[in-house]
């Protein structure tokens, strides 16, 4: 799989296209439009690091196909799903007080997980 078809997949992932692509990024898109049409393994440096912080994903992720399991995992280690990153993403974007209120809930919602396993297993 090329960049283009890559490209493609982590779009349609994201929930997004190449026109919101090409509006976060300032490439054009008849450039987005072409990386995906040609489907081509070189695309400029520059180009495609503005594509993967603004789908905030790795640029290794474009050529895990050349490259050995044992090395995507030690590139890797730690990697967060993509649900993760779609969350962590999501929060970066509230502000202070909204952050608190998303922590709030989720150790509300870890608390009640947390008492149905217990009566669960007592």
């Amino acid at each position: 799989m090329g960049i283009g078809k890559t490209l493609s997949a982590i779009l349609n992932e994201k929930g997004t296209n190449p026109n919101e692509l090409a509006e976060k990024t300032k490439i054009a898109p008849t450039t987005i439009y072409s990386i995906i049409k040609r489907d081509n393994t070189k695309v400029d440096i520059e180009v495609l690091i503005k594509i993967c912080r603004a789908l905030n994903v790795d640029v290794e992720r474009f050529y895990q196909e050349y490259m050995t399991e044992s090395e995507i995992k030690a590139r890797q280690p730690n990697k967060l799903k993509y649900d993760e990153q779609r969350l962590l993403a999501l929060f970066r974007e509230l502000d202070e007080v909204q952050r608190n209120m998303i922590l709030e809930r989720a150790q509300t919602l870890v608390d009640l997980n947390n008492e149905y396993k217990q009566e669960g297993s007592g």
